[in-house]
């Protein structure tokens, strides 16, 4: 009876250091996450496994036709320069295994701030700045002088 139980035992840590294995070669996309809406227009891309060689292909089809391809031995990239608003898709080559496709979206946020005498762009567009004196238009992360008391109005660009 303790020798069957033994092997059962053993054929259940066999099972469990296979899921394990699968786990740890899986690869799985987590940031941007799959059907997220974003403002970072320099996206960090993040994603699980093992150390080692990947290929991170980024595309605004789904099918992937004219991807961007970039060659990296980390599991994250940041791009240098920043990407433009829209729906994007992205995937992670390892050798022969390839992540599932994620998909984002990088959307326009405005937000402006103000304190007593000045408002800033802390937004990802530019904004026109609708005041008293005139109208402006407020580069992202600028400020405008303004009256204390001065209502101010603002749209995107």
């Amino acid at each position: 009876m303790l020798v069957g139980k033994a092997k059962l035992l053993g054929a259940g840590m066999l099972v469990i250091f296979v899921l394990i294995f699968i786990n740890l070669m899986t690869i799985f996309p987590l940031y941007p996450k799959n059907n997220s809406q974003i403002t970072d227009k320099k996206p960090r891309f993040l994603w699980t496994g093992l150390q080692g060689c990947y290929v991170l292909y980024i595309d605004d089809n789904p099918e992937f036709r004219t991807p961007k391809r970039i060659e990296l031995h980390s599991n994250s990239f940041k791009p240098e320069k920043e990407m433009d608003f829209g729906t994007y898709y992205w995937k992670v080559r390892s050798g022969p295994l390839v992540s599932k496709v994620s998909k984002f979206e990088i959307v326009s946020s405005v937000i402006l701030s103000r304190n007593k005498t000045s408002v800033k762009n802390e937004g990802n567009v530019n904004v026109t700045l609708h005041r008293l004196t005139g109208a402006i238009v407020l580069g992202i992360g600028k400020s405008a002088d303004v009256g204390e008391y001065e209502n101010v109005t603002a749209e995107q660009s």
